[in-house]
Protein backbone atom coordinates (compact mmCIF):
# COMPACT_ATOMS: atom_id res chain seq x y z
CA UNK A 1 0.00 0.00 0.00
CA UNK A 2 0.95 3.67 -1.11
CA UNK A 3 1.41 5.96 1.90
CA UNK A 4 1.32 9.92 1.37
CA UNK A 5 4.02 12.17 2.32
CA UNK A 6 2.32 13.50 5.43
CA UNK A 7 1.27 9.87 6.37
CA UNK A 8 5.09 8.25 5.61
CA UNK A 9 6.33 11.44 7.76
CA UNK A 10 3.71 10.54 10.67
CA UNK A 11 4.42 6.85 11.22
CA UNK A 12 8.44 8.00 11.33
CA UNK A 13 7.29 10.26 13.79
CA UNK A 14 5.64 7.63 15.49
CA UNK A 15 8.16 4.94 15.56
CA UNK A 16 11.15 7.81 16.70
CA UNK A 17 8.64 8.85 19.48
CA UNK A 18 7.80 5.30 20.78
CA UNK A 19 12.04 4.46 20.42
CA UNK A 20 13.02 7.22 22.43
CA UNK A 21 10.71 6.52 25.15
CA UNK A 22 11.19 2.91 25.31
CA UNK A 23 8.02 1.76 23.94
CA UNK A 24 9.28 0.10 21.27
CA UNK A 25 12.73 -1.04 20.51
CA UNK A 26 15.40 0.86 18.56
CA UNK A 27 15.36 -2.64 16.16
CA UNK A 28 11.51 -2.27 15.89
CA UNK A 29 12.09 1.06 14.92
CA UNK A 30 14.42 0.12 12.15
CA UNK A 31 11.75 -2.45 11.06
CA UNK A 32 9.35 0.69 10.55
CA UNK A 33 11.57 2.40 7.89
CA UNK A 34 12.43 -1.00 6.42
CA UNK A 35 8.72 -1.64 6.20
CA UNK A 36 8.00 1.94 4.94
CA UNK A 37 10.41 1.18 1.97
CA UNK A 38 8.54 -1.27 0.56
CA UNK A 39 9.32 -4.89 2.84
CA UNK A 40 6.61 -7.16 3.88
CA UNK A 41 6.20 -7.01 7.87
CA UNK A 42 2.57 -8.44 8.36
CA UNK A 43 3.44 -7.49 12.55
CA UNK A 44 5.05 -3.57 11.77
CA UNK A 45 1.87 -3.14 9.36
CA UNK A 46 -0.52 -4.12 12.11
CA UNK A 47 1.55 -1.97 14.79
CA UNK A 48 1.21 1.20 12.35
CA UNK A 49 -1.93 0.39 11.67
CA UNK A 50 -2.60 0.97 15.31
CA UNK A 51 -0.27 3.83 15.68
CA UNK A 52 -2.49 5.61 13.04
CA UNK A 53 -5.95 4.86 14.59
CA UNK A 54 -4.51 6.31 17.79
CA UNK A 55 -3.01 8.94 16.16
CA UNK A 56 -6.77 9.96 14.36
CA UNK A 57 -8.49 9.64 17.88
CA UNK A 58 -5.38 12.01 19.66
CA UNK A 59 -5.74 14.51 16.80
CA UNK A 60 -9.70 14.93 17.02
CA UNK A 61 -9.23 15.25 20.74
CA UNK A 62 -6.78 17.61 20.77
CA UNK A 63 -8.60 19.85 18.05
CA UNK A 64 -11.66 19.82 19.37
CA UNK A 65 -10.31 20.99 22.64
CA UNK A 66 -8.20 24.05 21.00
CA UNK A 67 -11.11 25.11 18.65
CA UNK A 68 -13.46 25.36 21.59
CA UNK A 69 -10.55 26.74 23.66
CA UNK A 70 -9.65 28.85 20.14
CA UNK A 71 -13.06 29.73 18.98
CA UNK A 72 -11.83 32.06 16.32
CA UNK A 73 -9.29 28.91 14.62
CA UNK A 74 -12.47 26.83 14.08
CA UNK A 75 -12.76 28.32 10.04
CA UNK A 76 -8.97 27.70 9.60
CA UNK A 77 -9.27 23.99 11.63
CA UNK A 78 -12.36 23.09 9.64
CA UNK A 79 -10.37 20.91 7.12
CA UNK A 80 -7.80 19.37 9.54
CA UNK A 81 -10.06 18.75 12.31
CA UNK A 82 -12.68 16.78 9.29
CA UNK A 83 -10.25 15.27 7.05
CA UNK A 84 -6.44 14.18 8.54
CA UNK A 85 -7.85 12.05 11.51
CA UNK A 86 -10.65 10.48 8.74
CA UNK A 87 -7.15 9.55 6.77
CA UNK A 88 -5.39 8.19 9.57
CA UNK A 89 -7.94 6.22 10.58
CA UNK A 90 -8.77 5.20 6.27
CA UNK A 91 -5.24 4.05 6.28
CA UNK A 92 -5.34 2.35 9.43
CA UNK A 93 -8.30 0.12 8.12
CA UNK A 94 -6.58 -0.50 4.83
CA UNK A 95 -3.80 -1.63 6.19
CA UNK A 96 -5.45 -4.02 8.33
CA UNK A 97 -7.25 -5.40 5.78
CA UNK A 98 -3.64 -5.61 3.67
CA UNK A 99 -2.78 -8.08 5.84
CA UNK A 100 -2.08 -11.62 5.19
Amino acid sequence: MKLSSLVYDIVVSDADYFAKNGFIMPDERDRVVKWLNGHQDDEIQLKVADWLESDGQYFDDLASALCRFHWFIWPFMLVLVKVVPKRLKKYAKELRDGCS
